[in-house]
């Protein structure tokens, strides 16, 4: 059940999706930098598009019943979710940025 999964992620301190993102370090514009930067910026927006499509696909079940409880608590975890990869979309496209190089 989608319930379980998201309390056992959420347990666990992860996200409801999987992480697909290494490590990137950016301690600067090197080329190297740059590329993984915009590496991760496509992985966290492939993430942010799962989550919405995860997002109506349980909201868009039909003859399955969800309480009104489980409802909200999905929904706010969703929220919550989207919002962590909104901002971290925000922080790399900022570090791209300040870099110079352009999306």
């Amino acid at each position: 059940m989608l319930e379980v999964e998201i309390e056992s992620r959420r347990s666990e301190g992860e996200g409801l999706l999987p992480d697909r993102s290494g490590t990137v370090e950016s301690g600067g514009t090197s080329s190297a930098g740059r590329d993984g930067l915009q590496a991760e910026l496509a992985q966290v927006e492939a993430e942010l598009e799962d989550l919405r499509e995860l997002r109506r696909g349980f909201l868009g079940q039909t003859g399955v019943h969800i309480g009104y409880r489980v409802l909200r608590q999905v929904t706010s975890q969703l929220d919550s979710e989207e919002a962590r990869l909104g901002k971290k979309l925000e922080r790399l496209r900022g570090q791209l940025h300040e870099g110079g190089v352009g999306l």
